[in-house]
């Protein structure tokens, strides 16, 4: 496959109206700012607000925007493999749409791959990281899944 772009942000969304214009200009700006090539792929399930409909506006203004629309088995961690199917570039990121995992990373994600890591992480549990106002049974979830990534992945540096 001939690579379009250097890098995909995948955005999955649902129900995001609030958010996803904000997403999608923040990460349009810190894209072209750093002079990155990259795509914007927006991966919905159905959403029943105004989200596809604000996304689809947003493809008249950038013409590296791509929406799709899923209409069988939802969830997050199917519509981020979609992403992965559908991206034109050899480089992907996933990012959320509340605005929770700041943009402004992009580009040093995008350095450390470029310099030959196989993948690169951002996580709330490494310095200047952060949780915010998150009920106890999301932190001990969060922290059960970044134990179990360490067991998986026993080499992974931080930054």
């Amino acid at each position: 496959m001939h690579a379009q772009y250097e890098i995909t942000v995948i955005i999955p969304t649902f129900n995001e109206e609030v958010n996803i214009a904000n997403i999608i200009e923040a990460v349009n700006s810190i894209l072209s700012a750093n002079n990155i090539c990259g795509e914007i792929l927006v991966v919905d399930d159905e959403s029943r607000d105004k989200t596809i409909r604000i996304v689809q506006d947003l493809t008249l203004k950038f013409n590296n925007l791509k929406i799709i629309v899923r209409h069988a088995d939802h969830g997050l961690s199917q519509s981020v493999v979609e992403g992965f199917n559908q991206a034109n570039s050899d480089i992907l990121l996933v990012i959320d749409a509340d605005l929770s995992h700041p943009p402004i990373l992009i580009p040093r994600f995008y350095e450390e791959i470029k310099k030959g890591a196989d993948i690169v992480i951002g996580s709330r549990y490494t310095r200047g990281g952060g949780i915010k106002q998150w009920p106890l049974k999301r932190r001990v979830l969060s922290l059960g899944a970044t134990g179990m990534g360490r067991i998986l992945f026993p080499g992974l540096q931080t930054l």
